[in-house]
């Protein structure tokens, strides 16, 4: 006990800063009372075909005050494939080519299957991408005819013979990335678009796009099981009678996070000038390299089931009207010390980025770069001499706008 006295006594002019006049105790739990909320979620109708390489609507229903987490919902019934060919990872999110957010019938915000796989990569630790794995179908797949298939995250597959490989269905619950999705304090006010529907479009890829060859020479086409059972599941939140009522007759401004895409094609070896048509303040770049069809989840140079071992950016440097916004670095500054400054999840080779914020994966704004006031905005980037097939280079920003709610309607309140 005198030792833990004299540490009391032991006080400075230093310990002003810490202790003096205090705000807080450590030894007392201190809480706030919330307001009374309820939760449901329900199946959405969808307007269309849900199958590969077709377009479907998802007009929201009123079922609730507010609306949130969004997922997409199918099964990937048995099939056989060529014994050469696997699923590519993650088919939750390769089998949706973009969806979309709509009020009113204007876009409000578009995300790309690859944008879902890329930014979960980023943001997610390693547990948190264990279980998204889970829910978007990642499994270790045994591919016939190769000894690489133990690392690999398509369906499980067997197979007896050499020609065929066999999998076993699987349902898988893919969760929309919208910033109402990820964020409840931005549920969208159903309570207060009286005169305007909310709709999220759902655009699949081709089947082409949900396996690939696993290094072996194959001129077979994968025989890839059309989708099952495909819905579209909404969070509901129930609001208590007074909250209900502000909600309803008051107007709100949100602060939201959008996605936008720039493809473009490059050349291996050498230095292609990637023209940025962005708008709005921007938080953070991130780019990866792809086919455009086939290597979806594999973003290095490695098209084989081996693992990723080099990044396709050799190095790069943004230019802002033709002023270096950096100085020229390497591939694995992107790939790693950004991420490792800006991010908590450990992404493949080859998702690359460069963060204008603080603390990107937050949604309080730490840091934007306007390119709305951005003249001439270019990605310059030297590609790697072993490119391989991937020939196409897509560059996201991410950035903020604000959605506005009002007299029964919504919108945007800045547009591009």
């Amino acid at each position: 006990m005198a030792g833990a006295l004299m540490q009391l006594v032991a006080y400075g002019a230093q310990d002003v800063y810490l202790t003096g006049n205090p705000q807080i105790t450590f030894f007392k739990v201190v809480y706030r009372r919330h307001t009374n909320f309820a939760m449901e979620s329900m199946e959405q109708a969808l307007t269309g075909t849900p199958n590969y390489n077709n377009k479907v609507t998802c007009r929201i229903a009123r079922n609730g005050d507010l609306v949130g987490a969004c997922y997409v919902e199918a099964t990937f019934a048995e099939s056989s494939i060529d014994g050469k060919r696997m699923y590519n990872p993650r088919p939750g999110f390769n089998m949706i080519k973009s969806a979309e957010l709509r009020i009113g019938g204007q876009k409000i915000d578009k995300q790309s299957g690859m944008w879902m796989d890329v930014w979960t990569e980023l943001t997610s630790s390693y547990d948190e991408s264990l279980q998204l794995n889970g829910l978007v179908g990642s499994r270790i797949q045994t591919a016939v005819g190769s000894t690489k298939g133990a690392i690999a995250s398509g369906l499980i597959g067997t197979s007896s013979t050499a020609e065929e490989a066999s999998t076993v269905s699987q349902t898988v619950n893919t969760p929309l990335q919208f910033s109402f999705c990820r964020n409840p304090g931005l549920a969208i006010p159903l309570i207060a678009l009286q005169y305007h529907e909310v709709e999220i479009v759902l655009e699949f890829a081709k089947k082409t796009h949900m396996t690939h060859l696993t290094g072996e020479v194959s001129t077979a086409n994968s025989n890839v099981t059309d989708l099952a059972n495909v819905s579209l599941w909404a969070d509901y939140i129930f609001l208590d009678t007074e909250e209900r009522k502000n909600f309803a007759q008051n107007t709100h401004e949100y602060l939201i996070e959008t996605v936008q895409e720039n493809t473009d094609n490059v050349t291996q070896g050498s230095t292609d000038n990637i023209k940025l048509t962005f708008n709005h303040p921007v938080k953070e770049l991130v780019w990866v390299y792809s086919n455009g069809d086939t290597t979806f989840g594999n973003y290095g140079n490695d098209n084989t089931d081996g693992g990723n071992t080099t990044n396709p950016c050799s190095s790069a440097i943004l230019k802002l009207n033709g002023q270096d916004r950096f100085a020229s670095r390497n591939g694995d500054y992107f790939n790693q010390t950004q991420v490792y400054q800006h991010h908590s999840g450990n992404p493949k080779t080859g998702v690359n980025c460069y963060s204008f914020a603080l603390r990107p994966e937050e949604h309080q704004p730490s840091g934007t770069c306007n390119f709305s006031r951005i003249d001439n905005a270019e990605l310059s980037i030297t590609n790697n001499a072993e490119l391989n097939s991937k020939t196409q280079l897509n560059v996201f920003a991410h950035s903020y706008n604000v959605l506005r709610v009002a007299s029964g309607m919504g919108g945007l309140a800045y547009s591009n």
